[in-house]
């Protein structure tokens, strides 16, 4: 890519108006690894123009300039100290393509003081999500959870469960034979998210707005949870026993959705079924899995990469940047040529907002940005694109509106 080029793309990424073609380009570009000079003198510029049109002054634009190096330098070096983008998470952006998608959120926290969103989100803003959830144990009494409080231990049916700081739930390893069925359930808020150890060490990351049903205790046989909503699943391998020792059977952990079935003995995987949604997603991470569609009865084997889709009767399986996947888990917003309607899906649950939209024209965003900075900094994002614009009132609902269209 010539000079010229590629100063004229860098700027359109930088105002988030790069098409995916040129992202793309962007990215084999920088990922070469070789260029980290030509890198350097476009981030240069572009803080320079800043500091010129009074967006910045020469101590910010001398401050950035040395985050931007010692970004570079980490990077190269090995480290995961760029800013927001956590670089290994995506290893296919290449070394000083990382640094670009890095930067580019350092320009834009340059930019948020100064510059006014026309008609946009005015004082009104909106928080990330937290650890929170509620636990309704096999009694039904409800435990509030969130990450501000001390540890604490819980007990249920004779199950030790370890209370985190940190958003955990740990629940005691038990394989008792024989034990009564008892079950639990946790239930993330709008806003909220969660992580749960299974008495069988299986991890899980539950979620905003997501139900999981599981027992204190696992059968021999099988392991089942019920799922509604958004979860990670990094099952643990278990052998079954015969005469009182381990077998060579696989125990299978089973996820139930509301239509379909995945089952696995030992993986990682992720399974979007919000009941509001057309589609449920299965996407895997490593290991194998069986995804079972109830009706009519379909079944279809998963290798990592691949994401199986249910809906309307019909399951099929598409490959994926799997990365993009699971991002949230990461705490990563990481949308790759994706409807602004699904985005706005996945704003409304983080930030529990509500979302009216009218007559917006079916247009597609490639966004990478943490999903620790406010609501404003996402939406200013994409109305960098010049076609949109956002409104969020006090009763807490999102307008998205053309920008030719007058806001009462």
């Amino acid at each position: 890519m010539d000079r010229q080029s590629l100063s004229t793309i860098f700027k359109r990424y930088l105002n988030d108006q790069c098409s995916a073609a040129e992202i793309a380009a962007l990215v084999r570009h920088f990922g070469q690894g070789n260029d980290e000079k030509r890198l350097k003198e476009l981030i240069t510029e572009a803080l320079q123009m800043e500091m010129e049109e009074g967006f910045a002054d020469r101590a910010e634009v001398k401050e950035a300039l040395l985050r931007v190096d010692q970004s570079l330098n980490d990077v190269l070096a090995g480290e995961e100290k760029a800013p927001v983008f956590r670089i290994k998470k995506y290893p296919f952006y290449g070394v000083a393509a990382a640094v670009v998608l890095a930067f580019s959120f350092v320009f834009y926290q340059y930019r948020k003081e100064a510059t006014p969103v026309s008609g946009g989100m005015e004082q009104a803003d909106a928080d990330p999500g937290m650890d929170k959830a509620v636990l309704t144990l096999a009694d039904g009494r409800k435990v509030i959870l969130d990450g501000t409080q001390e540890e604490a231990q819980l007990e249920d049916a004779g199950i030790a469960i370890i209370k985190t700081e940190d958003g955990q739930l740990i629940y005691q390893t038990d394989t008792s034979p024989g034990a009564p069925a008892a079950y639990n359930e946790i239930a993330t808020p709008r806003g909220g998210q969660y992580r749960l150890v299974l008495s069988d060490g299986t991890k899980v990351w539950l979620n905003a707005a997501s139900t999981l049903t599981y027992p204190l205790r696992f059968s021999e046989s099988k392991r089942e949870v019920k799922l509604s909503g958004e979860a990670y699943f990094d099952v643990k391998q278990q052998f079954a026993k015969a005469g009182g020792r381990l077998s060579g059977k696989k125990v299978p952990f089973i996820v139930k959705t509301a239509e379909q079935d995945v089952e696995v003995v030992g993986t990682q995987f992720n399974v979007s079924a919000y009941p509001e949604e057309t589609a449920t997603k299965t996407s895997l991470v490593e290991g194998s899995v069986r995804v079972l569609l109830r009706s009519p009865r379909v079944s279809r084997w998963l290798n990592p990469g691949q994401q199986a889709v249910a809906s309307a009767g019909a399951l099929h399986v598409q490959d994926v940047e799997i990365e993009n996947e699971i991002a949230w888990k990461d705490g990563e917003f990481a949308f790759q040529n994706v409807s602004l309607a699904d985005i706005m899906k996945h704003l409304s649950r983080w930030y529990d907002v509500d979302v009216d939209v009218r007559d917006v024209p079916q247009i597609r965003y490639t966004v990478f940005i943490s999903r620790q900075v406010k609501l404003s900094n996402v939406l200013r994002m994409l109305e960098k694109t010049g076609d949109l614009q956002f409104r969020l009132g006090a009763d807490n609902q999102l307008v998205i509106n053309p920008k030719t269209e007058k806001l009462m």
